[in-house]
């Protein structure tokens, strides 16, 4: 990536209009492609984008001040990146008892347990690798190609995918990846929170091969607690 192309990504960055989703698009392409990104351009992109990142969460902020209980989620949703865990855990506490079932705290409850599972959160501000999937299958399609899925998943990624024949069976195995990945951590958290119908439901969306998988493993686990009372009884 030359020096016209880096200063490119940073009038993007710093356009007047952008937006949170609109940042993290940019900021998906760029780690798609850093093997062509120079190590002083790379850190000109991602200090903008921090910047810029920065500035767009205090605006929304202060937009949501004075909202409420749903505004008060939401703010601790942009903030928990800057705030140390026991923070969000004191924070999530008292939102808990004053916000009922509220769908946003519950993915930051459950993100603060697994965080792998912010790698799939659909609304995350940054980068995701649900997000970089979600940009390279977007990209097959726009430009009608296979090439971006050959250049910007690894080898093992590709084998895992099992992307098969033209640019829109290819996207599709893609997406078909992701959804069943998105599907397993939004299944785990209804069980966490106790809801285990509604995580079976999850589970039932799933290819039967990744079913088969996870009921192994459920298996597994009930034995492993059935022998720990029989050893400890």
């Amino acid at each position: 990536m030359n020096t016209g192309s880096v200063f490119s990504y940073i009038r993007q960055i710093n356009a007047s209009k952008m937006t949170l989703p609109g940042l993290r698009a940019i900021e998906d392409k760029v780690l798609m492609k850093m093997s062509a990104v120079s190590a002083v351009g790379g850190q000109a992109i991602f200090a903008a984008i921090e910047e810029q990142r920065g500035l767009l969460k205090k605006r929304e902020i202060v937009r949501l001040q004075g909202g409420g209980t749903t505004a008060e989620v939401t703010k601790l949703y942009l903030n928990q990146n800057v705030l140390a865990p026991s923070e969000i855990e004191e924070k999530i506490a008292v939102l808990r008892g004053v916000a009922g079932r509220n769908q946003l705290l519950e993915r930051l409850e459950f993100q603060s347990v697994e965080p792998l599972a912010h790698e799939f959160d659909p609304d995350s501000p940054e980068s995701t690798f649900r997000s970089r999937l979600e940009s390279v299958a977007r990209e097959i399609r726009e430009t009608d190609s296979v090439e971006p899925y050959k250049e910007y998943l690894s080898p093992e990624q590709q084998e895992a995918i099992g992307g098969k024949g033209g640019p829109e069976g290819v996207a599709h195995a893609v997406e078909t990846y992701t959804e069943s990945l998105s599907a397993q951590v939004d299944a785990a958290q209804a069980f966490y929170f106790g809801r285990m119908q509604e995580g079976m439901r999850k589970l039932a969306r799933l290819p039967e091969d990744v079913q088969q998988t996870i009921a192994a493993k459920f298996s597994a686990e009930i034995m492993q607690g059935v022998e720990e009372q029989v050893n400890g009884g």
